[in-house]
């Protein structure tokens, strides 16, 4: 019995590895790797009788479907998060100061962390961070349309943004009459949770 090709092998691995792309764009880009080693794997096995022609082809198939399609779908998981016509604003870029001044008064969208209130109540005001850090110099005040029972997971709050230019120690800077909240679907412009740094 002939061997198995290990390019055939190492083609088919990276083509389903290249599938988490439809959930971390970046990873997507193997698939740029395992579509021509298939064809490479292909030739290979024809040309010296070795086993694997199904899995050369088979990762042709999954390289070249997801070249084709995994941009697309987390373009539109990543629109999802927003209403049209809001800039998206990568929360991250707040920092000490005047870091979303220029935003006063239009319509945008940022992805961060709700903090938790200590209530269990559903509320309609929320203090969000980037990283869920209560930091007055990167929070944010979000005053919600609806009631929201509080969530460790991210959010993403489409919104118009109000300045308190007088803002000083832990009065919020920052004020977003939110128009939406939805699940974040995908990491572009969201940080990583801090960790929990309580006694």
């Amino acid at each position: 019995m002939s061997p198995v090709s290990k390019i055939a092998v190492a083609a088919a691995i990276l083509s389903v590895v290249a599938t988490f792309g439809y959930v971390e764009l970046s990873i997507f880009a193997i698939a740029a790797v395992s579509l021509p080693m298939g064809l490479i794997g292909r030739q290979v096995v024809l040309r010296h009788s070795l086993r694997g022609q199904r899995l050369s082809l088979a990762s042709i198939s999954i390289s070249a479907i997801t070249i084709l399609t995994a941009p697309a779908w987390y373009f539109h998981q990543y629109n999802s998060e927003s209403i049209p016509g809001h800039d998206r604003v990568a929360f991250v870029s707040i920092g000490a100061g005047a870091g979303l001044d220029h935003y006063e008064r239009c319509p945008i969208c940022i992805k961060g962390y709700a903090i938790s209130s200590g209530s269990s109540n559903p509320q309609t005001t929320i203090y969000m961070s980037p990283d869920g850090r209560a930091d007055p110099k990167t929070g944010i005040v979000v005053r919600l349309p609806i009631e929201w029972s509080f969530s460790n997971d991210p959010i993403a709050v489409s919104g118009v943004l109000t300045v308190n230019r007088h803002a000083t120690g832990w009065t919020p800077r920052y004020i977003l009459k939110a128009t939406a909240l939805r699940s974040v679907k995908t990491r572009t412009g969201l940080m990583s949770r801090a960790p929990w740094d309580g006694c």
